[in-house]
């Protein structure tokens, strides 16, 4: 699913979208680590199994640590911080995409 499909669907139909996203690459990891015996190599920045939605794209820094966000978008020089203790997984990465790919450029 692209960005901009993801922007048409319900808050609902978007973690679904996160929960089987991270479902499946759980699963991959599963398997590299079976596979291999160097299993440190298999864990992934939860963030990056969204990379292809290209929510890198508009901040200078994006560091998920301790539930809490830490972003910065390029050509700002003011950093956020976000407090995502009382949110699950998929709410936390619906969160990034909240700060992310369903920013309209002006609001950042």
């Amino acid at each position: 699913m692209t960005r901009e499909e993801l922007r048409l669907k319900s808050k609902n139909e978007i973690l679904d979208f996160i929960k089987n996203r991270i479902a499946i690459k759980n699963l991959d990891n599963q398997l590299k680590e079976f596979e291999s015996k160097n299993s440190a190599s298999s864990s992934l920045n939860i963030l990056d199994r969204f990379e292809d939605l290209n929510i890198y794209e508009i901040t200078s820094f994006l560091i998920m640590e301790n539930k809490t966000l830490y972003i910065q978008y390029q050509g700002n020089n003011k950093k956020e911080e976000i407090d995502l203790s009382n949110l699950s997984t998929s709410e936390i990465i619906y969160k990034v995409f909240e700060k992310t790919i369903f920013l309209n450029r002006q609001e950042y």
